[in-house]
């Protein structure tokens, strides 16, 4: 629906002028202009990420203004909007502290599972900085992109279960865990998983990694 409201707002504006003209109010277009200043200085943190976040908290709690989610995903502090901003370099450098245990010839192999393209963005996005490889994920385009010529001989896996990893895998060490107090639930406290030895070679198996949501 939300092509349709630049028409309206067109629309309205046109009506408006029409009845100001009508009765001769042109009293009426600088109280306007100031009631759609003032409204709009009012709702503008709620779309612009102005405020350092903990007065935004503090801001949108006054206000009476509860966290809100177009996914219906479970929710802290924070609507959905600004809480996907928060935390994926923090992860990017909680996956390289793995990356960089690795030996030289084990980098040469290794790729890096994301469990949905927010993280295998995070990866591709800040990785360079921390010399890092193109990230690997089954969800929607990742899916479509492969599995970037992996084996799965050695593998850095973000989320999951270490009793799923073992699973696929013969040695499977969590090296350590994401953390951040403003990012989404879903994404906060999670597990990240050296694996070595995969079973079944990954690019035999990547139907089997493929979520399309």
């Amino acid at each position: 629906m939300g092509p349709m409201f630049p028409m309206l707002f067109a629309l309205g504006a046109w009506t408006f002028e029409k009845f100001i003209l009508m009765l001769n109010w042109r009293w009426l277009k600088p109280v306007i202009i100031v009631l759609l200043l003032l409204g709009g200085i009012m709702v503008a943190p709620f779309a612009l990420a102005i405020l350092p976040v903990e007065t935004f908290i503090s801001y949108s709690q006054a206000l009476g203004m509860a966290p809100s989610t177009p996914e219906k995903k479970q929710l802290s502090k924070l609507p959905q909007f600004y809480a996907d901003m928060f935390g994926w370099e923090k992860m990017t450098a909680v996956v390289a502290d793995a990356y960089h245990t690795l030996t030289p010839e084990e980098k040469l192999k290794c790729a890096i599972v994301g469990n949905n393209y927010g993280e295998a963005g995070a990866i591709d996005f800040f990785g360079p900085k921390y010399s890092l490889p193109k990230a690997i994920s089954g969800h929607n385009n990742y899916w479509l992109w492969g599995c970037r010529n992996a084996t799965g001989e050695v593998v850095i896996r973000i989320g999951g279960s270490i009793d799923a990893m073992r699973e696929s895998y013969k040695e499977v060490i969590q090296t350590g865990i994401f953390q951040d107090q403003y990012c989404m639930p879903y994404e906060n406290n999670i597990s990240i998983y050296v694996c070595k030895g995969r079973r079944i070679p990954l690019k035999d198996d990547w139907a089997e990694f493929k979520h399309y949501e």
